[in-house]
């Protein structure tokens, strides 16, 4: 897929193949990115369960499917079908807090 359109954009692809989280073929005039993948980092960051979930717990459930409702993968997806901003606010710093951010070894 091609990508960003802004400067921001940019920066932000970039810090997130030096982070690991992504890998790109080329960029195109330094205005996009082609051939962009996710890594196993990133996928392993999505299917993380949120700290805070979007949902009650459903007992009905089974457990895969609570599971997966509970990723951010899920709930990022679903607050943005719904354009749900306050879900979304909520959602993004701790994904990138608690996912996205090195852990330091001590």
């Amino acid at each position: 897929r091609r990508g960003s359109h802004s400067a921001g954009g940019r920066i932000t692809l970039c810090w997130l193949q030096d982070e690991g989280y992504l890998r790109y073929a080329d960029t195109i005039r330094q205005e996009a990115v082609d051939q962009t993948v996710l890594t196993g980092r990133a996928f392993s960051a999505l299917l993380a369960p949120a700290e805070e979930s979007l949902f009650p717990q459903d007992d009905s459930l089974s457990r895969s499917e609570a599971g997966r409702r509970q990723s951010y993968l899920f709930q990022l997806r679903h607050a943005l079908e719904e354009s749900d901003s306050a879900a979304l606010a909520r959602l993004v710093p701790t994904f990138m807090t608690g996912q996205m951010t090195p852990q330091l070894s001590r």
